[in-house]
C-alpha cells in the first residue's frame, strides 16, 4: 500500500549511473573522465563529425574545444570499434589530482558537487603541442571562451630562452669591459 507503482523516475536515476566500463556509479562522489592520447585527436574529430551529420548538428568551430558531445558508453563503444581508438577512463574521488598531458583530448562528468581547481603546466617536452594549441585557439572565433592566449605559451617560451641565454653566457666582469671600452 502507499506505492504508486511508477519506479520509472528511479530506474532512470540508476541507469544513467550505469557505467560499462566502471559499473554502478550510484554510491561514487567524484567525477568521471575519459582521456585520450594526443595522437588520437583526427579520429575524435572525425567521430563528431560524423555524430554531428546524423544529429543534424552545425558544426562552427572544433566540436572538441566547444564540448559539443559527451561521449556516451554508445559513442565510446563506436571510436573504439570504427576508429581503433581507446582512451583512460577512471573515477576522480576526493583529493586525487588528474594530470591532462597537453593535447589530449578529454572530458569529465560530475557524479557529486566538485569544486574544480586547474593549473597550466608547460613541460619542455609538450611545448611544441602547447604552442599548436595556442595557434589552434587563436582561429576560434572572436569571443570563443578559448580564443584569448590564456597559457602565454609563446611569452612563457621567450622569458625561458632569456634566462638559458644569460644562464649559459658568461658574464663580463666590470674590469674585461672597462678594457674593451678603452682599447
Amino acid at each position: 500500500e502507499g506505492d504508486d507503482g511508477d519506479d520509472s523516475e528511479d530506474e532512470t536515476d540508476e541507469a544513467s549511473l550505469a557505467d560499462a566500463e566502471l559499473g554502478s556509479l550510484s554510491c561514487q562522489h567524484g567525477a568521471i573522465w575519459d582521456i585520450y592520447r594526443w595522437q588520437d585527436t583526427e579520429a575524435i574529430l572525425q567521430l563528431l563529425h560524423a555524430v554531428a551529420r546524423e544529429r543534424d548538428v552545425e558544426i562552427t568551430s572544433n566540436p572538441i574545444h566547444d564540448q559539443l558531445f559527451y561521449l556516451d558508453d554508445t559513442l565510446r563503444k563506436r571510436l573504439r570499434d570504427q576508429y581503433k581508438v581507446r582512451g583512460w577512463r577512471f573515477v576522480q574521488r576526493r583529493g586525487d589530482a588528474v594530470f591532462i598531458p597537453a593535447g589530449c583530448p578529454h572530458q569529465v562528468r560530475n557524479l557529486s558537487s566538485c569544486v574544480k581547481v586547474a593549473l597550466d603546466f608547460v613541460s619542455p617536452e609538450n611545448a611544441h603541442r602547447c604552442v599548436h594549441l595556442t595557434d589552434e585557439f587563436a582561429k576560434l572565433p572572436r569571443g570563443h571562451h578559448l580564443s584569448e592566449d590564456k597559457l602565454q605559451v609563446k611569452t612563457m617560451l621567450l622569458h625561458t630562452m632569456k634566462h638559458l641565454t644569460e644562464a649559459l653566457m658568461p658574464r663580463r666582469q666590470p674590469a674585461e669591459a672597462e678594457g674593451a671600452e678603452g682599447g
